[in-house]
C-alpha cells in the first residue's frame, strides 16, 4: 500500500474520533513529520507515515530526536498494519506518555 493511501485512512479515522490530522509544512525545516495529530483528550503526536518497508531518513530522524528531546511524542509508522495498531492504541489510550524512542521509531 502506498504511503499517501495510510496517511489519508489515518487522516479519516483521527476525524471520525474528534481529533485533527493536520498536515505539517515548515518551510526552511526539512526532515519535520508528516503529520501533527490532535487528539480529543489533549495528546499531541508527530507522526511520519512510510510505505512498508522504508525507514525515515537520517534527517527525519534527527528532527525527531529533537522533538523526543522536548518531550513530544513521535512516531513513524510504516503501512497500514501499523497505522491501525497505533491508532488501537490511540483509542484505548494505552499509549505512553513521551519517552525516549525505541529503536524502531529511530
Amino acid at each position: 500500500m502506498r504511503e499517501r493511501d495510510t496517511e489519508a485512512w489515518l487522516r479519516k479515522q483521527i476525524t471520525k474520533m474528534g481529533g485533527m490530522a493536520i498536515k505539517l509544512v515548515s518551510p526552511g525545516n526539512n526532515g519535520v513529520s508528516d503529520r501533527i495529530l490532535i487528539l480529543p483528550d489533549g495528546k499531541i503526536w508527530f507522526v511520519e507515515l512510510k510505505a512498508d518497508g522504508k525507514e525515515p531518513t537520517k534527517l527525519q530522524r534527527w528532527q525527531h530526536e529533537r522533538f523526543r528531546k522536548l518531550g513530544c511524542r513521535v512516531r513513524t509508522v510504516r503501512g497500514m498494519a501499523e497505522a491501525q495498531a497505533f491508532l488501537e492504541e490511540v483509542m484505548t489510550n494505552e499509549v505512553p506518555p513521551a519517552r525516549v524512542p525505541a529503536a524502531r521509531d529511530r
